[in-house]
């Protein structure tokens, strides 16, 4: 292996293109993980190419050696990955960071917990510090890091979590430029319009300022989950645009679970273009509930 040399006051420019999914691993899932596992990894190493993949539902379905296999094989020769097992509701939850070791070194990972005070169960936030590697040459002064979590579905918890992320985050990372990748769970009745408030003086919603499209296609999409045939939530229209009335009444919506933030205070010129996300199915279906997004963080 080539010996890295660390470089600060060095001008880095460059893109790294990030993907952040729900793999689906929640054991009333029909078809189960164990069954979509290998459409899943031939879904995700068929997407454009991937400088940094952030994965929730990590679920080890009672045996380590599943995931840590699974994983292995998503990873092959030239990636490597940080994952955060524990106090995860049975590992049902767990987040991972899977990167491009030879693009991306590692400076500093923390394993912190949202904590609220009020859940038995504390999420986790998975926070990993990523430095720019370019022909042998650590770039420090263009680190970045990758946040990665998964929120309760209770309104009133739900919206904890949210404030917790909005007055902690920053905090944890010591106010460095850093992106938030999570399922957030902000269903239409969790006050998902009240959450980008409380979040707006320190994070953009980059799929929602940015917009996005399909990752085959210029067609628009918002929502990000699709669901399975035993979801109760299951999506009827992922190609909704705008809520849908009857009477007056909301009976459809874009789900728009999954988000990328990227932090609004950084003194260096991070962004987040290309948002896109992937409806692409094997033998025509879906093989997670959820849809990968991908974008481009761009360092200037």
């Amino acid at each position: 292996m080539t010996e890295l040399i660390t470089h600060t006051n060095s001008k880095f420019e460059g893109i790294f293109k990030g993907v952040w999914v729900n793999v689906g691993n929640v054991p009333t899932d029909i078809p189960p993980f164990t069954e979509r596992k290998e459409d899943i990894l031939s879904l995700l190493n068929n997407l454009p190419k991937w400088d940094f993949m952030g994965l929730t539902e990590l679920r080890d379905n009672g045996n380590d050696n599943f995931i840590n296999e699974w994983l292995a094989k998503l990873c092959g020769s030239n990636y490597d990955c940080i994952k955060m097992w524990d106090n995860a509701m049975q590992k049902r939850f767990a987040v991972g960071l899977v990167y491009n070791k030879n693009k991306l070194f590692v400076q500093q990972v923390k394993y912190e917990y949202i904590n609220t005070g009020t859940s038995k169960v504390n999420r986790q936030l998975l926070c990993v510090k990523l430095s720019p590697i370019t022909n042998g040459i650590i770039h420090n002064d263009n680190s970045f890091w990758a946040l990665l979590t998964h929120l309760h579905i209770p309104k009133d918890e739900n919206e904890r979590q949210t404030l917790w992320i909005k007055e902690n985050c920053a905090k944890i990372v010591n106010y460095e430029p850093h992106i938030i990748m999570m399922d957030s769970n902000w269903f239409h009745d969790t006050n998902a319009d009240n959450h980008l408030f409380h979040l707006a003086n320190n994070y953009e919603d980059t799929f929602i300022t940015n917009g996005s499209k399909d990752l085959d296609s210029e067609k628009e999409i918002l929502s990000t989950f699709v669901g399975f045939e035993n979801d109760q939530f299951k999506k009827k229209d992922i190609w909704l645009l705008n809520d849908i009335f009857e009477n007056d009444k909301l009976i459809d919506s874009p789900s728009i679970l999954d988000r990328v933030l990227i932090y609004n205070h950084i003194t260096q010129n991070y962004n987040i273009s290309n948002t896109r996300i992937c409806t692409r199915k094997i033998n025509d279906k879906y093989v997670c509930d959820h849809l990968p997004l991908l974008f481009d963080l761009i360092i200037n």
